[in-house]
């Protein structure tokens, strides 16, 4: 029944990484290019003596784990070392050919604004800031307002009902998205879901991609909830695959005149 290109495990439906993917497909045909080369080069034209290294395969496998990137620190430390280093060059260029100091320090000597970003990713806020400027227009108090239309983020729902009782992806639509939802139309007349959309050139992909990696599993009526519920919504393809199954389990199983 799978249709897709993915490398996954039966059982639990998990996919690795795509280098994992691509490691399997291709590592047949990397080894037989190396045999080939190994031969010819050693045996036939023996233009490579036979006691010479044979350069080892760093290959993405399910049991190493993806590579690490380097730490904050580090990283500053090679900029500032680099950019040492090319500001002490470009200082006494300037000095020998009677440049202007003054023009000379009026530039940057880095491949980003650094006002703007932090090794070449762009600095970010706190959303939490905005609470207490967004605090001052809030006059109401008491009960909430009588409405005829409720608007719910459909992302921040899912974060915020953790699948307890459930056991499956089906039983988690059935036992507690659909029942918020149904309870959200009791109290008004219409109620509107949005989704996230996560494109790749969007500015909130940034902060996605510092958030710690969780394990992509397809998302199917039968597949289990996972262990950590929020772990699996940090990867965007499980929160799009999610939140479409969602989508339509509302309009298919809500029988309501609303």
């Amino acid at each position: 029944m799978e249709d897709s290109g993915d490398l996954l495990v039966l059982d639990t439906r998990d996919i690795p990484d795509q280098a994992v993917a691509k490691t399997f497909r291709g590592i047949e045909k990397l080894g037989q290019d190396q045999y080939d080369s190994y031969v010819t080069q050693r045996l036939i034209e023996r233009t490579t003596p036979v006691s010479d290294t044979i350069p080892k395969n760093r290959l993405a496998l399910l049991s190493r784990p993806p590579t690490k990137t380097p730490s904050k620190v580090t990283q500053m430390v090679a900029s500032l070392r680099s950019g040492c280093v090319l500001f002490s060059r470009l200082y006494i260029a300037c000095q020998s050919r009677d440049g202007d100091l003054d023009n000379f320090f009026r530039h940057e000597n880095n491949a980003y604004p650094p006002a703007l970003s932090q090794l070449g990713k762009l600095r970010l806020g706190t959303k939490a800031d905005l609470t207490y400027c967004l605090e001052k227009l809030c006059t109401s108090e008491g009960e909430p307002p009588t409405v005829d239309v409720i608007i719910l983020d459909g992302a921040a729902i899912v974060n915020m009902l953790r699948p307890v009782g459930a056991k499956t992806v089906q039983d988690y639509a059935t036992l507690v998205f659909l029942p918020y939802i149904k309870a959200q139309l009791a109290k008004s007349n219409r109620v509107d879901i949005i989704w996230d959309v996560y494109r790749q050139d969007s500015l909130k992909n940034t902060t996605r991609e510092k958030r710690r990696k969780g394990v992509r599993r397809r998302v199917t009526t039968v597949n289990s909830i996972p262990g950590n519920w929020h772990e699996f919504l940090r990867i965007d393809d499980n929160k799009a695959e999610l939140f479409n199954f969602l989508a339509h389990q509302v309009v298919e199983n809500l029988s309501t005149e609303k």
